[in-house]
């Protein structure tokens, strides 16, 4: 069977978490499945190199869509009737697989697979930019209804699919997101000590990876750690790691407001110096608003560090009985649990060891199996 798989998320220049998903999924899927034939199809992006895609193996083939720019296709599928992805490309595949939340329009294949990854759209819209809202709040539940099958990465989005969409559950498998644990380890001190340079980093540190969006609780975060007793501020900096994101005003706000020295942000941080990131923090604090999954929790945990979460959305099963939870609207349970886990050297300890046990039940061959299984049952 031919599986065509609409790769342009992987094309994109900063990976986020949609396309590490998706790379690492289809790593794994192709090194366990030779009987099968995948064809890589994506868009042309002006900016955005031609990628090697991290996927190699001899029954992986890539189609490039070189005639039609990427963002004229978009475009497009804002029409009634978008534009047949699989006709353009000039692929007849069995299946064809769309891991970014949109089932694009099909001429002659039969049968399709999305990934539907969260509602952050509708559970968290006023964190997003309004046009990407409206956007996914008009494709998503068309994609849904014309794919074969749904895949979603937690029971909490599942839930939500049935919920707003009454979505058979039966047309909908969880398929969590992993970990590569050979990359996600604690680093070694000289790793650490030269990655902290890099970044401008001194001393001990509270830390926060990820896009700096109001989503992610970035204000809950800040609002907190200013209201730490001056002696533990002095001893930890606060740590934000990761690209600027959108509607960022208060963000901004309060990191200029805050004392010189306090507040350290990286901007954008390379892939390979995350785990020594991680491992160099005394705490990660993640406590989003809204989370398909929460990736970070488990790479935090894969490195060592105790980690700090919220009691919502997937974020209790991403984190299991190895994180600490708190509600993260109320900054003040936050403030108070990050003072009483730094006061506690065994707690942070006890944290680390349920945190690395936890992330072990986590691989890219389980959840590649689980998507090979529907795409059998598809077929």
């Amino acid at each position: 069977m031919k599986i065509a798989v609409e790769s342009s998320v992987l094309i994109v220049n900063q990976k986020t978490g949609v396309a590490y998903y998706t790379q690492r999924l289809l790593q794994a899927l192709v090194s366990m499945d030779q009987e099968d034939a995948y064809e890589l199809v994506y868009l042309a992006f002006p900016g955005r190199k031609v990628p090697d895609f991290g996927v190699a193996a001899p029954n992986v083939s890539r189609r490039r869509i070189w005639w039609l720019p990427g963002k004229a296709y978009n475009l497009s599928l804002r029409l009634p009737l978008g534009l047949p992805i699989d006709l353009l490309a000039g692929v007849r595949p069995g299946i064809f697989f769309f891991p970014n939340f949109v089932r694009w329009p099909l001429l002659w294949t039969k049968k399709s697979v999305v990934v539907v990854h969260d509602l952050s759209f509708i559970e968290s819209g006023e964190t997003m930019v309004q046009r990407h809202r409206h956007y996914l709040s008009r494709v998503v539940p068309r994609s849904i209804k014309q794919a074969n099958h749904v895949v979603t990465i937690s029971e909490s989005s599942k839930a939500q699919i049935v919920k707003h969409y009454g979505t058979d559950p039966e047309k909908i498998t969880v398929i969590t997101p992993a970990l590569d644990h050979d990359f996600y380890r604690p680093a070694a001190k000289k790793t650490v000590s030269a990655t902290k340079k890099r970044y401008g980093i001194e001393g001990e540190y509270l830390l926060y990876l990820g896009t700096l969006e109001p989503r992610k609780n970035l204000a809950g975060i800040l609002k907190s750690y200013r209201a730490l007793p001056d002696v533990v501020k002095k001893q930890y900096k606060l740590v934000l790691a990761g690209g600027k994101g959108w509607l960022d005003e208060e963000i901004n706000q309060l990191i200029a407001t805050a004392p010189a020295g306090q507040i350290v942000r990286t901007g954008y941080v390379e892939t390979a110096d995350i785990p020594a990131l991680y491992t160099g923090a005394t705490l990660f604090l993640y406590p989003s608003l809204y989370e398909g999954w929460g990736m970070q929790v488990l790479e935090a945990m894969a490195c060592g560090t105790p980690v700090i979460t919220a009691n919502n959305s997937s974020l209790p099963e991403a984190g299991g009985n190895a994180a600490a939870y708190v509600d993260a609207k109320n900054a003040g349970q936050l403030q108070q649990t990050i003072a009483k886990i730094l006061s506690s050297p065994k707690q942070r300890a006890d944290m680390r060891r349920q945190g690395l046990a936890h992330v072990a039940n986590f691989t890219w061959e389980q959840s590649a199996s689980r998507l090979l299984d529907v795409f059998r049952n598809v077929a």
